[in-house]
């Protein structure tokens, strides 16, 4: 939940708690890849061990977000489907992503991810 922090006036979603979301989406892969990385430490393997590191250095890398931010996106796009549904408007106009007819786009998803799983991406394609 939103929270101001201490000498500051305006009240934030800190990012810590958007990690503790990712990682409560899967703590079994999170609990196993330390394990791995333990064991990689116990037994030389540096270059494993490194590659945990640098995916953590990414993973956990979380900044704070207003709160008034945070919470407008979690009512637009997952309460009231605004942008499903072709119905946000910002300054006054209608988003329409089938408007952008030429653009770069590039998708990711992994198998194993929490965030964008097998199919996920599909349909930003399929637009």
């Amino acid at each position: 939940m939103p929270a101001n922090y201490p000498g500051v006036g305006r009240k934030m979603y800190p990012g810590f708690l958007q990690h503790a979301g990712f990682v409560a989406m899967n703590p079994e892969r999170h609990l196993t890849a330390h394990w791995n990385f333990y064991q990689n430490l116990l037994c030389g393997d540096d270059e494993d061990a490194e590659q945990h590191c640098r995916f953590c250095d990414e993973y956990n890398a979380v900044l704070d977000m207003a709160a008034e931010y945070y919470l407008e996106t979690i009512r637009i796009v997952f309460q009231e489907f605004r942008l499903a549904e072709g119905m946000w408007e910002v300054n006054g106009e209608i988003v329409r992503p089938q408007d952008i007819k030429h653009t770069a786009l590039f998708t990711i998803e992994g198998e194993l991810d929490d965030i964008s799983g097998s199919g996920q991406t599909r349909a930003a394609h399929d637009l």
